[in-house]
Parts: C-alpha cells; sequence; structure tokens
C-alpha cells in the first residue's frame, strides 16, 4: 500500500486521514488531486511522495481530467482521458474518481484505486460523500497547522456524509430482517456483509464528530453519577459480536458495585468500549482479555490486558496521535482508522482522568483508564 504524503498547503492531518482511509478500504492509493490554486503550481498537485504513484499518474492526463470535471468508475471512461495511467495500473482492476462537487471552475477530486475486482456500491455511497468533506476542508483553505477557520461547516458536512448511509443502513436492515419477505441464504449473507461494514464507517463518523466536538470545547465536563457497575456490562454488550467471532474471553475483575463515577455516560462509554475493542482486535483467537478494577482515593482504576503482540517500541510514543495506525503488517487486520485511543485521552483529560498504554513484562498491551470517582 503506497503512502500519500502532502504537498506545500495540504495539512499533515490530512494527510494522516487519507492515509488511515486507505488502510480503512484496503486501497493501494487514494490520491487526492488539487488545482493550482491549493498546490502552488501550474498543474494540479497529486499528494503522492514516492512509489509506482509517481510513475503511474501522469500529470497532462490527471490535469485533463480535473477539467472536464466527470465521475470516472469504470476503466473505459478512464481511457477516454487518461489511456496512459490507465496502461500504466492495469494489475488493477477498481479504479475511481469523483471530483470535488459545486466547484467553478473544477478544482480537483478524490482518485482511488484497489486491487479488488470492483468498489462496492455502499462504499462508493461513502466515498462520494467523503469528497463533499474533502471539498469542504480545501475550500476552506486549512493552515499548515490543519486548522479550519469554519468548525461550523465540517460538523455539519460530517453529519451530511452520516445521513445517506443511515437510510442504507435501515434498508439493508428491512431486508436482512425478513421484514419484506425472507432472503436465499447467499443473499442474506451479501447484505449482513454490507450491513457490516456500513455500521463500521458509521462509528468512525460518530468517532470523528466526536473527536472534533471535544477539541472544539463543544463538551462539557459530565456531572452525571454513573454506576459502573451497570455502565460496564452495556460497554461489554457492543464489542460481545466481535469477541464472540474470535473465541476471545473478556473477563471482568474486581467489585464495581462500591464505588460510582462522576462524568458523561456516553463519553465514558465511548472511550472503555475503544480501549476494550483495542484489547479484543489485538487478542489472538481464544485468547483472554482481563479488566482489572479497583479504587484509589479518587479514581476507579481500570487496567485492560490482553495477549497480543504487544506495541512496537517505534509506535508507543505516537499511539495517541490522531489518524495514527500500525505499519507493522501483522497487525494490519487489527488495526482501526486511528482515532479510537486519540478519543479515549481527550475524553479522560475533559473529566480531570487519563489513560496509560504500554506494554506487559509477560507478553501483550496494557491499557489502564483512570476514571474519576464521585465523592
Amino acid at each position: 500500500m503506497t503512502k500519500i504524503s502532502s504537498q506545500e498547503g495540504i495539512p499533515s492531518q490530512l494527510e494522516r486521514f487519507l492515509d488511515a482511509f486507505m488502510h480503512r478500504f484496503s486501497l493501494e492509493a487514494a490520491c487526492l488531486v488539487q488545482s493550482s490554486e491549493i498546490g502552488h503550481a501550474s498543474e494540479p498537485a497529486l499528494t503522492h511522495a514516492e512509489g509506482w504513484v509517481v510513475g503511474a499518474l501522469d500529470k497532462a492526463e490527471v490535469s485533463t481530467c480535473v477539467e472536464n470535471a466527470e465521475r470516472l468508475a469504470t476503466r473505459d471512461q478512464f481511457r477516454r482521458y487518461m489511456p496512459r495511467t490507465v496502461e500504466a495500473l492495469k494489475d488493477f482492476p477498481a479504479l475511481l474518481y469523483l471530483p470535488f462537487p459545486r466547484e467553478e471552475p473544477p478544482a480537483g477530486g478524490l482518485m482511488l484505486v484497489s486491487k479488488a475486482d470492483s468498489f462496492p456500491e455502499t462504499d462508493i455511497a461513502f466515498f462520494d460523500a467523503l469528497t463533499v468533506l474533502l471539498s469542504e476542508f480545501r475550500r476552506g483553505a486549512p493552515s499548515k497547522e490543519g486548522r479550519l477557520p469554519s468548525l461550523d461547516e465540517l460538523l455539519f458536512t460530517v453529519h451530511e456524509l452520516k445521513t445517506p448511509l443511515v437510510a442504507v443502513h435501515q434498508y439493508l436492515q428491512i431486508l436482512s430482517q425478513g421484514i419484506l419477505g425472507q432472503l436465499p441464504d447467499k443473499p442474506k449473507e451479501l447484505i449482513d456483509k454490507s450491513l457490516a461494514r456500513i455500521r463500521t464507517q458509521l462509528n468512525t463518523l460518530g468517532d470523528w464528530l466526536m473527536s472534533v466536538r471535544l477539541s472544539a470545547g463543544h463538551y462539557s465536563k459530565g456531572e452525571g453519577v454513573i454506576e459502573p457497575a451497570a455502565l460496564l456490562p452495556e460497554v461489554l454488550k457492543t464489542i460481545r459480536d466481535e469477541a464472540q467471532a474470535k473465541n476471545v474471553l473478556v473477563k471482568v475483575h474486581g467489585d464495581l458495585t462500591i464505588t460510582r463515577l462522576l462524568g458523561d455516560q456516553e463519553l465514558f462509554s465511548t472511550a472503555l468500549r475503544h480501549v476494550i475493542l483495542n484489547a479484543v482486535r489485538f487478542s489472538p483467537p481464544g485468547g483472554t482479555v482481563s479488566l482489572l478494577c479497583e479504587q484509589t482515593e479518587k479514581n476507579l482504576v481500570i487496567k485492560v490486558l490482553d495477549e497480543g503482540p504487544g506495541i512496537g517500541a517505534q509506535d508507543l510514543p505516537r499511539v495517541f496521535d490522531e489518524f495514527f495506525h500500525s505499519r507493522d503488517p501483522a497487525l494490519s487486520e487489527a488495526v482501526g482508522v486511528g482515532l479510537g485511543l486519540t478519543l479515549v485521552r481527550k475524553i479522560l483529560k475533559l473529566h480531570g482522568g487519563r489513560v496509560e498504554i504500554g506494554n506487559r513484562e509477560s507478553g501483550g498491551a496494557a491499557a489502564c483508564l483512570y476514571l474519576p470517582i464521585a465523592d
């Protein structure tokens, strides 16, 4: 998978997002093609740094493609504007170019390359919505630090991303549940896979929206009194399917009935879900995730221990970076989009708590959450 890096005028946050986006959808490349308005050049700028992308994407052809501002979804459509590029990418069946919407003159778009036979329609719907978001980001003229002048526009656009996905998810659920009649096994299997993929996309968008709001101060410190003995079982229900699919056992140790937490229940649930889900994903099949709970003077301390490979020395300092994920190929199936631990740290910091990540001496990773208790 080729790394996509930014040129002048494209913030590192967007670079990390594109990189995580590529990983999430198993893309060979995700190229943000932009006009000279952003790239400070006389021809469209491609956000690539090295590898076959440099030679494969003919800049003259890309310029023609941008000028025509046409959606390209098949190889025949690509050949009209980019014959040399198509030939260079002959080993990659799935190509997609989505122009930035509502821009005059045409300013570029998103070009995707995959080894898959084709892009699923549910993924294309997500890519369409993502292109709208990238267009808003681009037209907002972000600084090199990645700050956007209009946070409200970004939040609105993320909401717009979620809306069509929620609708598609509801329609597919109706079919999967047999409300309109029982489906044969094969169609039902395909629909269930689509539902799982859309749920993943919706969770990613929800996490991103929450992360942006936390950074912008849209959340205040929660003052609700929370019963951890009730909270934790509800969190475990949300990760049950993934744990069962890997035959991973999640064990809780400690008495949660002797204390109460002070904070926002939704935020605490999100933080716990991400940490426990990470442990499940990095655990070997048949492994055990242990949750050790103990009360100190000011906090409920929950240690989440897994039996996975642990965290590499080169990755450990960056685990809280937004959109960061490990480059270790052995972990590729377990790694997510790179928002979870960022979100966990923001949530606990808001409430006066903290999270620590490290490795166990006996092997595996250890996450320690300090959740403030009520007086």
